[in-house]
């Protein structure tokens, strides 16, 4: 099977996991203030931090790699007092992250946001929920409940599902290939 690297871009947290299926195989937090500390966007070296991050996961002959993309903002939605509530420079900076992978892996798929990182608790493995949202939910019964956005290990289990998108993503487009094939 490919393993696939799923890449969830944040302008200070960046989660890099990669999975064989349901088999986490694993995971790397990048964060820019640890990075970068003496800057508040990200740059150069933490987008290299990002990309090394996915090659020591990823095995070069089997392995692809996918990168959640970026919604354009809708400058309808605002606050009770009228300003938007769009961050500008938070979503540059996201986007500079997106392409600076997009230039390294040519071939990465790029999955559109769905809410990764925040199915069901239950359906991350355990070494992407942490023990103290691993306690709330069993106490509170909530293990099919939204997985909560209160820990950095959100930005693991986003990037466990953009691989998991594009794994789906890729086997929608071969059996397309496949059939426009059969076609001719």
């Amino acid at each position: 099977m490919t393993v696939w690297v799923g890449i969830d871009p944040g302008a200070r947290t960046t989660g890099v996991t990669a999975r064989d299926g349901t088999r986490l195989v694993g995971w790397i937090l990048v964060d820019r203030t640890i990075v970068e500390p003496d800057t508040d966007r990200p740059g150069l070296p933490t987008m290299r931090a990002i990309v090394e991050a996915a090659a020591r996961l990823a095995d070069p002959a089997t392995s692809r790699i996918a990168v959640e993309d970026l919604l354009p903002p809708n400058p309808h939605v605002t606050r009770k007092d009228g300003s938007s509530i769009i961050g500008w420079a938070a979503m540059l900076d996201v986007r500079e992250i997106i392409g600076y992978v997009r230039c390294t892996y040519p071939a990465a798929v790029v999955v559109r946001p769905h809410g990764y990182g925040s199915m069901a608790l239950a359906s991350y493995p355990d070494e992407l929920v942490s023990a103290r949202e691993r306690a709330h939910a069993l106490k509170h019964r909530t293990l099919l409940a939204p997985a909560p956005q209160s820990s950095t290990l959100r930005h693991a289990r986003s990037g466990w599902d953009v691989a998991g998108a594009a794994a789906a993503l890729a086997r929608v487009e071969a059996a397309r290939m496949a059939q426009a094939r059969g076609r001719r």
